[in-house]
């Protein structure tokens, strides 16, 4: 018995859907790995540490996301050596 017309419809939307999920992940991993690398080099660089929490803290941001920020940004100032004689 051949599917109807309505059921292919549903079949390929349900495998649009599988398809868009996935493509959601890979994004996400994505942005993942991103910042772990970022997070990594920005606690080796003290000047593009400095820059960056510059940047973020004058940046526009939502103040739920500069909240959720915060304690990773101590902890990013707490590499950078502090600056004497300057």
């Amino acid at each position: 018995m051949s599917k109807t017309t309505e059921q292919k419809i549903l079949d390929i939307r349900a495998a649009l859907h599988r398809m868009q999920e996935r493509q959601r992940k890979e994004d996400t991993r994505q942005k993942i790995i991103l910042g772990a690398t970022a997070w990594s080099w920005l606690c080796c660089d003290h000047e593009a540490a400095r820059r960056f929490i510059s940047h973020v803290q004058t940046t526009t941001v939502r103040e739920q996301d500069r909240a959720q920020l915060t304690a990773a940004l101590t902890e990013l100032k707490k590499t950078i050596p502090v600056q004497q004689g300057v």
